[in-house]
């Protein structure tokens, strides 16, 4: 392993005048703390690897409870529901500041929601999913209810291979209706 800037030690200055302090600054450590970023990149690709927190303690030369908060800070929790529902429903609603968000919810009789999300983009949209669901799960998936939104239906073949995809009819009546 190459050597790491370990720890860096603040260093204070007082000022004869106005009796005023001030510590250094640098872009090594974020200011307040004492780890490196490139201490701290080296405990994520350890933690990676499979490599204990005391094992990486003792290869970086700081605390367990270091090396466990270094992974805490960088891992989002990953929320989802314990099962992913045989048919689900995917639409888009108007949201906070009149932003389009993405929700998802189960097809049957109770329809419990299984995602909403910020933003209905594609990307958000398959993170989501492919984060938090084996492909095993996400085949499981019968069918997926939609409007008639192309963006949907262009991933959701990826997203649930075994699923077949069924256009809500309010959307095709409206749509008879217009035409």
């Amino acid at each position: 392993m190459s050597e790491i800037l370990d720890k860096s030690v603040e260093q204070h200055y007082l000022c004869k005048e106005c009796l005023k302090t001030w510590s250094a600054r640098t872009d090594i450590v974020e200011e307040g703390h004492t780890l490196s970023h490139q201490l701290k990149r080296s405990v994520l690709h350890m933690a990676r690897e499979g490599i204990t927190a005391t094992g990486i303690a003792r290869i970086c030369h700081c605390s367990p409870s270091s090396v466990i908060r270094i992974i805490d800070e960088a891992v989002e929790l990953k929320l989802r529901v314990a099962r992913l529902p045989e048919n689900l429903c995917l639409d888009e609603f108007r949201s906070v500041n009149s932003t389009m968000s993405f929700i998802c919810c189960d097809a049957e009789v109770s329809h419990d929601i299984v995602a909403i999300l910020e933003n209905r983009s594609t990307k958000t949209i398959r993170e989501h999913f492919m984060n938090r669901y084996t492909n095993l799960e996400r085949a499981a998936v019968k069918s997926v209810v939609v409007d008639l939104n192309a963006q949907y239906i262009k991933f959701i073949k990826a997203l649930f291979p075994n699923a077949r995809i069924i256009i809500d009819r309010f959307h095709i009546v409206h749509w008879a209706m217009q035409g």
